[in-house]
Order: structure tokens, then C-alpha cells, then sequence
């Protein structure tokens, strides 16, 4: 590809502007803050340039030539042209439109997740929001920005993977509300003497726990596997299996009179809930806004009432 502009100081073109504004050189000169005899060879150049004397000098200025007239009714609009993609776009809002995509799990009833949509679309009523599940992919989606953001753990960031931290939760156990775990002090063989349901919310891999006992040399028996939060409580709620889950799932269920929760007998791997997103997006501006109103919602929120993912556990 060839590119004819390479060779061309593009700056002669805003002298240009000027001067057919101005239609006089001392005040073409003042206004861009240039002496004179610069204007002049200024000038000069426009005029090897354009092959055309381009002003014809009079008694009180310049008047354009024929030709110059004929540049007149492009280059203004060319050089606000150079002048946007030059510059950040302003995102506004209120006025702005399209989807956002968010990647979390399908928590759609909790608490969080409508807040979250009430804020955005109070600042933004016509943007569509659409919420999808994380999965295995969601970085990579993340990456070819078919996602926005992402809400959830993540404890590697992969080169080119921004994250922000939102706030931290811990594991806890949960059963029935009449388990017969409840009814003794609880010690790891007991914990590990169940059966248990592991939550798959990314769709593959092991579960945070089972990564973390293995490396002890132990194993819990996974009795039944599913692909959310909702079916895990309801399955809990109604045999002798043991879910773990983060403490702010835990206390969001059992306010329905269900389940109960105890602390783990041993010591579980922290979770550092952030916002995710790809370096590609830093300096978007609607991204930018995006970031600033989610982080400033999630913090205001009470996270007792939910997250809006949790790794499989």
C-alpha cells in the first residue's frame, strides 16, 4: 500500500484552515502562535504544495484563489475528521446505545444482579444489558471483546487480563437444617466421611476443595455434579450431601429456613471477588465509565445478599 501523505507535514494544513479563515497573515501568525516571517514560509510551502499562488494579496488581506475556495469546502470537515480519531470520544450515558455483555453465572434472582441492572440502566436506558455464564472461554472471550466484563475469582492473571478487587469471602459447609453433621463438633473425617455435591460453574475441572485436600493426600466423595447454585441448594436442602460454597451464598439460602452452615475443619483457599477485563478496553471511555459504575455499586452493596459468580466448589 502506498501512502502519499508520508512525505507531507500535515500541520500545513491547519495553517491553511487558518488562513482562509483569518484572510490575513499577521493574523493567521497571532492566532497559532507563530511569528510573521513563519507565516509567510508557511505560506510559501502551501503554495509549492498545492502547485497554486493559493492567495492573491489585497488591499486589506488576502483573497482566496479559485482553487483555494475549492479546498475550502473540504478541509475544514477533514481536519475534524483527523481531529476525532486523534482524540478519546466522550461516552455519554445518557444518550449512549448498544449492549454491554457481562460474563457471570446465572444468578439472575439475587440481589446484586438487579441493582447492578437498575444503576446501569438509570445511567444508560438504552443500553441492553445480557448477562452470560462464565465459562473455560470467558478470558479468551474477553481477549476478542465479545465480552466486556467479567465478575467473578480469578487467582491468575493471564498476560493482557486486567482485574480489580472487589471484596473477599471464604468456604463454609452446607446442609440440610437437620443434618445430623449439626449435631457434634465437626472434625475433618466427618467433613470427609459424607457424600458431596460439587457445583461445575465453569463446566469442567476439579473443584477449588478437592485442588486443595488432594495436595494433602486426601479425597471427598462427589456424589452428583451440577451446573449451578440453585440446583446444588435445592438437592442439599433435600438429602445428607455436603455443599460448599462461599459464606454470602450461605447466608443468602438459609434466610429461606432450608439449610444450615458450619466453618470447614480446615483452612480453604480465600476468594478475591474482582472485575475482569482485557487491556485492550483500559482507556475506552464507555469502558472506563463502566468499570468506575460497577466497582462503585458492588462496594455499596451489601454482599451478604450474593455474588454474582463463585468458582465450582
Amino acid at each position: 500500500m502506498k501512502y502519499p501523505l508520508r512525505n507531507i507535514d500535515l500541520n500545513l494544513l491547519v495553517s491553511l484552515q487558518v488562513l482562509l479563515e483569518e484572510q490575513n497573515v499577521s493574523k493567521a501568525a497571532k492566532q497559532l502562535g507563530i511569528s510573521q516571517s513563519a507565516m509567510s514560509r508557511t505560506l510559501a510551502r502551501l503554495r509549492e504544495l498545492m502547485n497554486d499562488p493559493l492567495f492573491i494579496r489585497a488591499s486589506k488581506g488576502l483573497i482566496p484563489t479559485p482553487r483555494a475556495e475549492e479546498i475550502r469546502v473540504q478541509l475544514l470537515d477533514t481536519l475534524q475528521s483527523v481531529d476525532k480519531i486523534i482524540k478519546q470520544p466522550n461516552f455519554s450515558p445518557a444518550t449512549a446505545t448498544g449492549t454491554i455483555k457481562i460474563a457471570t453465572m446465572d444468578f439472575a434472582s439475587f440481589p446484586i444482579l438487579s441493582d447492578i441492572y437498575i444503576k446501569l440502566h438509570s445511567m444508560a436506558p438504552q443500553i441492553q444489558i445480557e448477562v452470560v455464564n462464565w465459562t473455560v472461554h470467558t478470558l479468551k472471550e474477553l481477549e476478542q471483546n465479545s465480552i466486556d466484563i467479567a465478575i467473578g475469582v480469578l487467582f491468575n492473571s493471564p498476560l493482557g487480563i486486567y482485574q480489580t478487587h472487589l471484596f473477599q469471602d471464604h468456604l463454609v459447609g452446607i446442609v440440610r437444617k437437620d443434618h445430623p453433621i449439626l449435631s457434634s463438633d465437626l472434625a475433618l473425617n466427618d467433613y470427609l466421611g459424607y457424600q458431596h455435591i460439587l457445583t461445575m460453574v465453569i463446566g469442567a475441572g476439579k473443584g477449588l476443595i478437592d485442588m486443595g485436600i488432594e495436595n494433602k493426600g486426601l479425597r471427598r466423595q462427589v456424589a452428583i455434579k451440577v451446573p449451578n447454585f440453585s440446583t446444588s441448594f435445592d438437592i442439599t436442602s433435600k438429602s445428607d450431601l455436603i455443599l460448599t460454597a462461599p459464606s454470602i451464598l450461605a447466608q443468602t439460602y438459609k434466610a429461606h429456613g432450608k439449610i444450615a452452615y458450619f466453618e470447614l475443619p480446615f483452612q480453604a483457599q480465600l476468594l478475591n471477588f474482582s472485575l475482569v477485563w482485557h487491556e485492550r478496553r483500559k482507556f475506552d471511555s464507555m469502558h472506563q465509565w463502566l468499570r468506575s459504575t460497577l466497582k462503585s455499586e458492588l462496594n455499596r452493596i451489601n454482599f451478604k445478599d450474593g455474588p454474582f459468580w463463585i468458582p465450582q466448589v
